[in-house]
């Protein structure tokens, strides 16, 4: 009987060595993983910080940009306004062919007016050279030349 007392011990006692090592690789096991998943919330909390950082970085630029865009619109507006101010007084399309169309009405009436003219010129040289005929009548008969 203490043979099979001593087996049973030495069974037990194997039971409880096997036990402790698989508790204590079990425990090992826990804290590597402890480790691995405190690293991994680490990293991820950096990442997080990281992607924030640059979402502020990317808004700060976005509103820049804006604001820049604002300003340029603003100056060209600025810009704009004043180019119309300075050509208020330039004649419109509508003007510029009215006005056109008078200078061509203006240029036939001044034609006319030549033609006629020359007509006047005409007939005044005629009178002209009637009365210097008749005066030369006049003073070859003796008669008196009233000049």
């Amino acid at each position: 009987m203490t043979d099979w007392l001593k087996v049973a011990i030495d069974f037990v006692t194997l039971i409880i060595s096997l036990c402790a090592m698989g508790y204590a690789w079990f425990r090992t096991r826990d804290a590597a993983a402890n480790k691995k998943i405190t690293a991994l919330a680490n990293e991820v909390a950096t990442v997080r910080k990281e992607l924030s950082l640059e979402r502020e970085e990317r808004s700060r630029a976005i509103e820049n940009e804006r604001n820049r865009r604002s300003d340029t619109n603003g100056r060209l507006k600025d810009r704009l306004t004043a180019l119309e101010e300075q050509m208020k007084h330039l004649p419109t399309i509508e003007l510029h062919s009215a006005l056109h169309r008078d200078l061509n009405k203006l240029e036939g009436q001044v034609g006319a007016l030549g033609s006629k003219l020359d007509a006047t010129n005409a007939t005044t040289q005629l009178i002209h050279e009637y009365l210097l005929n008749q005066s030369a009548d006049t003073a070859g008969k003796g008669g008196r030349v009233v000049s």
